[in-house]
């Protein structure tokens, strides 16, 4: 046989191997109304209707919570973002996308070495508020799991 073809055999078996062990590191979470992907080596839990995804080291974490059939306005989700931090800047700093019946808030925010994003996403009456917050020291080294994580959160 060619040697060649053989290494090109070899190599494409490693990758689908490396691959699939990769995939293997993130979990998926189901809760209400909502799927997020995590690191397997992450902490879950659910206190009520929040849930929060974290790494035991307290670098950061990814917070979920779930408000059913709520009356919130645009306004008053805007200020709650805003009230999480004690922040009093304008309420346009909070970027709002309508995309159907689905409005999609988000929010970024830093502070005493603290880096903040914040997402909201209004389906209905339904609304989900995603945090995510961690140590702007550490992020170099956890950003790609963290933004995994916060970018894989999806709402059924």
């Amino acid at each position: 046989m060619n040697k060649n073809l053989i290494f090109s055999i070899l190599l494409i078996v490693f990758s689908f191997k490396s691959f699939g062990q990769k995939q293997k590191e993130f979990k998926i979470f189901k809760g209400d109304g909502f799927e997020i992907s995590y690191p397997e080596k992450w902490t879950a839990a659910k206190d009520g209707n929040v849930y929060n995804f974290y790494l035991n080291t307290n670098l950061g974490d990814i917070s979920i919570s779930v408000y059913k059939n709520s009356k919130l306005t645009s306004i008053d989700i805007k200020d709650a973002i805003l009230s999480i931090n004690e922040n009093r800047k304008k309420e346009d700093t909070v970027k709002m996308v309508a995309k159907g019946v689905i409005k999609e808030y988000s929010y970024e925010y830093s502070d005493n070495g603290v880096k903040w994003l914040a997402k909201g996403i209004q389906n209905k009456k339904d609304f989900f508020f995603i945090t995510l917050n961690w140590k702007i020291n550490d992020w170099n080294n956890n950003n790609p799991a963290f933004m995994q994580s916060f970018n894989s959160f999806r709402v059924f």
